[in-house]
C-alpha cells in the first residue's frame, strides 16, 4: 500500500489559511465600522478607507479560494486512503481464526491489535506510516490447515462468539380478564370514611290515618280526611303483612269513607291509610296529603390492597419486572373490585354486591316453558322497565352470549344479527358486556347509573417500603397496591337478576 498522497505540511498549510483569512475578515470589519463613521459625519466615506476596503475584500476571495482548493485535495486524499483499506479487506475470504483454542477475532480486532494503530492511537498522528499488512490467501489457508480448525462450527473456537441470544423485550404474560363492571357505574370522589345517604322507599298521592278503629265487617272508615278520594277508587289499609286493598263507593262527609266490600281485617286507631293517585277537589275544600318514606343509609369505605416481596436489586435493575409488578398488583385489585361489586356478601368487611343483595329484582327464563334466552332477556328487561326503571346495560358470561349468537330458526338459519356500534354489542337495543365475572347461567341487566356508584376515598395506588420485619437488612422490599372506595346501592331493585 502506498503513501497517502497529503502530509503533515499540506495540513498546516490550510491552518496557515485559516489564520490569514480570520485575520483579514477582522480588518474588514474595522474598517466597515470606521466606513460607517465617516458617512455619519461627513456624509461620505474617504477615498483611502474604500480602497483599503476594496483591497482587502480582494484578498479574502483569493484566500477562501485556495482554502477551499486545500481541503477538495485533502478529502480526495483521505477517500482514496479508505478505498485501498476497504480493497485489501474485500480480498481475503474469512478472517485469521488464530491459534487453536483462542476465540475468533474480526478483521477489525486484529487490525487495532497492530502496533502500528496502537502507535497511531497513542500519538494522534494524521496517518499510519507503516500500514499493517494483511495475509494472502494462501497463506489463511495454510495457518488454518497448520491451526487444524477444520470447518466453522457454533463452538468458542471457531464461530460460536458471533453468535449473540436473541432477547424478547416483552414477558409473556397469562391472559386477563377484562375488568368493565365499574365502568358500568356511576360515581364520584369522597373526602370521608362514610358514604350517608337518604332512600325514598316509598310514596303516597294520598296519605291519611285512621281516628278510630275498625273491626272485621266494617264497611265505614273514619279518616282524618277524605280529600282526594275518588269513587272506585282501590285504597290500601294498613302495612305489611296487616294490609289490605279494599274499593271506594262513596265519600259521606270530608272526615269518612265508605267501602264496596267489609275489612277482612281488625284496624287500630292511627293506622295508615294510602292512595297511589289522588282527584281534583273543589275549590275552598280540603286538599289530600301526599307522604314520602324515607330512610337514612350508611356505607363504609373499604380497603381493598394486596402486595409482593421482591428483593432491591431485582427491583432496581430489571425495568421490565418492575413494570409487572406493578401492572400486575393493580390488575389483581381490578378482578377484586369487579368480584366485590358483583358477588360482595355484605359479611365483614365485604362490600354488598349487586347480585347478593336482597332488595334487587330477579327473574328466572324457567318462567315462561320453551323460552329461548333472547325472550329471557327481552322479560327481565320488562321487569325493570315496569319498576320504572329504563334499562341501560347488561353482563352476560360469554358462553350465555355465544348460544344468543348460535340461535338458528326451524330452516337452519341464524335469527339473531348482533348489531354492533361503535365496538360495542347490543341485543335488544341495550349494550351488552361480555365479563367471566359472572358466572354461566346467571346475568344482570338493569339501569346501571341509576342503580348503584362507586365512591374513591383513594384512587388505586403503588407504594414501596422496606420496613417490614427485617427486610432492610435483607435488602427486600414490599411492593403494595392499594385502594378505597365505597359501593353505594342506591336503587338495588333496578337491577334484574337473570337466571337462565
Amino acid at each position: 500500500m502506498s503513501e497517502p498522497a497529503f502530509d503533515e505540511k499540506q495540513i498546516k498549510e490550510m491552518i496557515e489559511l485559516q489564520k490569514e483569512v480570520s485575520k483579514s475578515a477582522e480588518e474588514l470589519k474595522e474598517l466597515v465600522e470606521k466606513q460607517e463613521i465617516e458617512l455619519k459625519e461627513v456624509g461620505k466615506t474617504s477615498k483611502t478607507t474604500g480602497e483599503k476596503i476594496g483591497k482587502i475584500e480582494g484578498e479574502v476571495v483569493n484566500l477562501n479560494t485556495l482554502l477551499a482548493e486545500k481541503v477538495e485535495l485533502i478529502t480526495k486524499s483521505v477517500t482514496e486512503v479508505n478505498g485501498r483499506l476497504e480493497k485489501a479487506e474485500a480480498t481475503l475470504l474469512r478472517p485469521d481464526f488464530g491459534k487453536k483454542g483462542e476465540p475468533v477475532k474480526s478483521l477489525g480486532e486484529r487490525f487495532i491489535d497492530t502496533d502500528e494503530f496502537k502507535h497511531f492511537q497513542s500519538t494522534r498522528a494524521k496517518r499510519i506510516n507503516a500500514p499493517y499488512q494483511f495475509k494472502g490467501i494462501e497463506e489463511l489457508r495454510q495457518e488454518l490447515k497448520a491451526a487444524a480448525i477444520g470447518a466453522v462450527t457454533s463452538g468458542a473456537t471457531s464461530a460460536g462468539a458471533l453468535v449473540r441470544p436473541h432477547y424478547l423485550d416483552e414477558i409473556v404474560m397469562l391472559p386477563r380478564r377484562a375488568t368493565a363492571i365499574r365502568d358500568l357505574l356511576g360515581g364520584g370522589v369522597t373526602l370521608s370514611d362514610v358514604i350517608h345517604y337518604v332512600e325514598q322507599t316509598g310514596h303516597s298521592a294520598i296519605y291519611t290515618q285512621l281516628t278510630a278503629g275498625i273491626l272485621i265487617g266494617d264497611v265505614t272508615l273514619p279518616v282524618a280526611s277524605s280529600a282526594g278520594f275518588s269513587v272506585g277508587q282501590d285504597i290500601q289499609i294498613g302495612t305489611g303483612g296487616s294490609a289490605e286493598t279494599v274499593a271506594v263507593t262513596a265519600m259521606p262527609t270530608e272526615t269518612s269513607v265508605t267501602i264496596l266490600y267489609a275489612v277482612t281485617i281488625d284496624h287500630p286507631i292511627g293506622t295508615e291509610v294510602f292512595a297511589t293517585r289522588y282527584n281534583p277537589t273543589a275549590e275552598t275544600t280540603m286538599k289530600p296529603q301526599s307522604a314520602l318514606t324515607l330512610v337514612e343509609r350508611t356505607t363504609p369505605v373499604r380497603t381493598l390492597a394486596s402486595f409482593i416481596p421482591v428483593s432491591k436489586q431485582v427491583y432496581d435493575d430489571a425495568n421490565q419486572l418492575k413494570t409487572l409488578i406493578d401492572n400486575q398488583l393493580l390488575y389483581e385489585m381490578m378482578l377484586s373490585e369487579d368480584d366485590q361489586i358483583l358477588w360482595g356478601t355484605g359479611a365483614g368487611t365485604d362490600f354488598l354486591g349487586i347480585m347478593e343483595n336482597p332488595l334487587r329484582s330477579t327473574y328466572a327464563m324457567a318462567t315462561v316453558p320453551g323460552q329461548t334466552r333472547l325472550d329471557a332477556i327481552r322479560r327481565a328487561m320488562n321487569v325493570s322497565r315496569l319498576a320504572e326503571y329504563p334499562v341501560t346495560g347488561m353482563a352476560l358470561f360469554p358462553t350465555d352470549f355465544m348460544e344468543i349468537e348460535l340461535l338458528k330458526g326451524t330452516d337452519g338459519h341464524y335469527i339473531w344479527a348482533i348489531a354492533t356500534e361503535g365496538n360495542v354489542r347490543r341485543l335488544w337495543g341495550i349494550p351488552v358486556v361480555e365479563t367471566t365475572a359472572l358466572i354461566a347461567g346467571r346475568a344482570l341487566i338493569g339501569a346501571f347509573k341509576m342503580g348503584a356508584a362507586i365512591y374513591d376515598r383513594q384512587q388505586a395506588t403503588i407504594d414501596m417500603t422496606d420496613s417490614h420485619e427485617d427486610w432492610f437488612a435483607r435488602n427486600m422490599l414490599a411492593v403494595r397496591a392499594e385502594e378505597r372506595i365505597a359501593l353505594v346501592n342506591m336503587r338495588p331493585a333496578s337491577f334484574v337478576d337473570l337466571a337462565f
